[in-house]
């Protein structure tokens, strides 16, 4: 489960990012962008457990005959041995290197998130002990210390010393008023916290970059739209870099102050362009859906209401039979109980004993099917493995069904010889199964060695 998740997720991410290096963070597309990048991450974490399934091919069988049997947990006299005998397989001991690895991976990420709730803590300090001044939607925090202003959620933190003595320009205090504004702290906070989790994933750092440089983006292009003062603006940002002194979760000034940004200040790209480039992406996504959601289903096994008609034999011990004459009957259902063939009545539901002899040559031929002892087949530790999955698969063990699937573990593949699966539908109302997708039925050695003496007397009483 995990693998496949980290697979689809990480070919994601590096599609949707491929397209926004390539192509939007090009451009002067900074809002949509923001937003672009962060429905990417988010679905690539999403789109592995979302699933579309195709129409699925029905495969009928012979439902119109089925065999009525109650299986007993009794002693087999010919074999003397249980008819189901759970073997327990030795397991190996040694180290278990999934428990290892989960315990790694707990450990780190235990540490990222230390780190995040100290980072945390140490803003929430310094909006407490500096000294607060309301400035516009915003309230600006004086501190002690000399650093270069950033903002976080709705304080911008700014150097006491700079403040009193002017050196804070408008311009640096408009571009963190408009992180401010446009709630990028939240997006900060976002990405943290899924690194937490995904710590692993280099991926994970790139969107984390993307997206605070995009906030800068965001942030310079408001400026100049403000001030109109390219050079003058630049020039301020220059002389900031050198005094950072910031924690890693706020919204930094001199962040990726990089010959790309300042480029990107004197940018200027057609209505038209980015239009072109925000309409490619929906078949883009449209692509991802397709590719990583959709899914043919497996086929299922479905029951075949086709209404038979067949003669009833001449008895005039049936109530329909007062005459002694045969009679046409339409059946909905035909099964073959304690050595009997029942039809029941499509109109009253009521049963009736047929004769062999008397069906239609198609449902001779389907109790004959019936009734011959199936091949073996010896299923994989692969599958064993996965039918142990108890929310995914109702087990049957012969004839019985089992509340856990975990009991598989206590056997080896050589002791079932023989397995057959049925898929259900997704929609289907099936009781407290309608969530589970497999129904799996297995049958052991002893089981189908005295399953097919019992077909062998059944048929040729049948024949007779």
């Amino acid at each position: 489960m995990m693998i496949p998740f980290l697979l689809k997720s990480t070919l994601l991410m590096v599609l949707l990012l491929g397209v926004y290096l390539l192509f939007l963070g090009r451009e002067k597309m900074h809002r949509f962008s923001r937003y672009y990048l962060l429905a990417a991450l988010l679905f690539s974490l999403v789109a592995p457990f979302i699933t579309f399934e195709t129409e699925q091919t029905v495969i009928p069988m012979l439902p119109t005959i089925a065999v009525d049997r109650v299986v007993e947990a009794t002693v087999d006299p010919a074999l003397n041995v249980p008819a189901t005998v759970p073997v327990v397989v030795d397991q190996p001991t040694g180290l278990d290197w999934q428990m290892l690895l989960w315990g790694a991976y707990l450990t780190v990420s235990a540490v990222f998130l230390v780190r995040f709730v100290l980072n945390l803590t140490s803003i929430i300090r310094r909006a407490r002990v500096g000294d607060r001044k309301p400035f516009a939607e915003a309230t600006l925090v004086l501190m002690d210390e000399p650093s270069s202003p950033f903002s976080f959620l709705r304080y911008i933190f700014v150097s006491a010393k700079d403040y009193q003595q002017g050196a804070i320009g408008p311009e640096l205090l408009t571009h963190e008023l408009t992180h401010v504004r446009q709630r990028h702290t939240l997006d900060v906070l976002l990405v943290e916290l899924l690194q937490v989790v995904l710590w692993f994933n280099p991926l994970v750092y790139l969107y984390k970059r993307a997206i605070r440089t995009n906030h800068e983006f965001l942030a310079d292009e408001h400026v100049i739209e403000h001030h109109q003062n390219v050079k003058h603006y630049q020039h301020l940002l220059l002389d900031t870099i050198f005094r950072k002194n910031t924690p890693s979760l706020v919204s930094n000034i001199g962040f990726s102050l990089t010959k790309k940004r300042l480029i990107m200040m004197t940018k200027k790209t057609s209505k038209r362009k980015l239009l072109a480039l925000k309409l490619a992406v929906v078949p883009l996504v449209a692509l991802a859906v397709f590719v990583f959601c959709v899914r043919n289903s497996e086929p299922v096994l479905a029951q075949n209401k086709k209404v038979t008609e067949v003669n009833l034999p001449k008895d005039a011990t049936h109530a329909n039979q007062k005459d002694g004459s045969a009679m046409r009957l339409k059946v909905s259902d035909l099964r073959y109980k304690n050595g009997r063939i029942i039809a029941v009545n499509e109109l009253d539901g009521k049963e009736h004993i047929l004769v062999y002899k008397d069906l239609p040559p198609s449902s001779q031929q389907g109790f004959r099917k019936l009734l011959t002892p199936m091949k073996k087949v010896v299923p994989t530790a692969t599958q064993l493995t996965r039918w142990c999955n108890t929310a995914k698969y109702n087990l049957w063990i012969d004839g019985k069904q089992q509340a856990e699937n975990s009991i598989l573990k206590r056997y080896k593949p050589s002791d079932f010889c023989i397995e057959w699966k049925m898929c259900y539908y997704r929609n289907a109302d099936i009781g407290k199964y309608r969530y589970k997708q497999f129904e799996v039925h297995l049958m052991t050695n002893a089981f189908y060695e005295k399953d097919c003496r019992e077909k062998e007397h059944n048929l040729k009483e049948l024949l007779k």
